[in-house]
């Protein structure tokens, strides 16, 4: 429970996606089925509500513990449990802004708002936080007309397929670039050898 619970808590990044993926196949997951199905939650490819999912179902569970799951104590009353159920509103919205750039190239500061369950005020500093920590890419705060542009990272294999044609348009040019001096340097040869008078 608890290694779920921390795993989620973690900034995402390819280590933590790799964790809560071999966490999710841990057979020992079974035995907390309440737990498994929040981290499935992150797995799917799916927007999460934080108010009608993780508050309404699992904040009993996560926040007290239940008699068939005992409090882990990471969400307890203590000033450190507050940040850490806070810090799980701000994964949830993280998890929820990159399904969101996936199916939207714009999206107005309002349904951005309600999507990620946050105050318009609160959307737009995480909106900003996530744009300067390099969690989405691309994204820019059109404040006057409140919109929200997005536009997707290519992926690695789309980039290294733009970066190869690159380099295939540079060695094609430098091989006829090559071409065109041998050519120059036999024209040369040739009229050097035509202008000498022979003895």
């Amino acid at each position: 429970r608890s290694a779920v619970v921390y795993c989620l808590l973690a900034p995402h990044t390819n280590e933590q996606w790799d964790l809560l993926n071999r966490i999710a196949i841990q057979r020992e997951l079974e035995t907390v089925p309440d737990y498994k199905i929040i981290l499935d939650l992150f797995i799917n490819q799916e927007l999460i509500s934080f108010k009608g999912t993780i508050v309404a179902k699992y904040e009993k569970l996560l926040r007290r513990g239940t008699t068939a799951s005992p409090d882990t104590g990471i969400f307890d009353k203590s000033t450190e449990g507050e940040k850490r159920w806070s810090d799980l509103h701000l994964r949830v919205g993280e998890h929820n802004m990159r399904m969101i750039a996936k199916y939207y190239t714009q999206i107005t500061f309002e349904r951005l708002a309600e999507l990620l369950d946050f105050p318009v005020d609160e959307m737009e500093s995480f909106v900003c936080n996530l744009i300067v920590s390099g969690h989405i890419t691309g994204a820019k705060l059109h404040r006057p007309s409140r919109i929200v542009y997005l536009r997707l990272k290519k992926a690695n294999v789309e980039q290294l397929d733009v970066w190869a044609s690159n380099v295939q348009k540079l060695t094609d040019t430098l091989n006829k670039v090559s071409h065109l001096i041998l050519k120059e340097q036999m024209v040369h040869k040739n009229l050097e050898l035509a202008v000498t008078p022979r003895a």
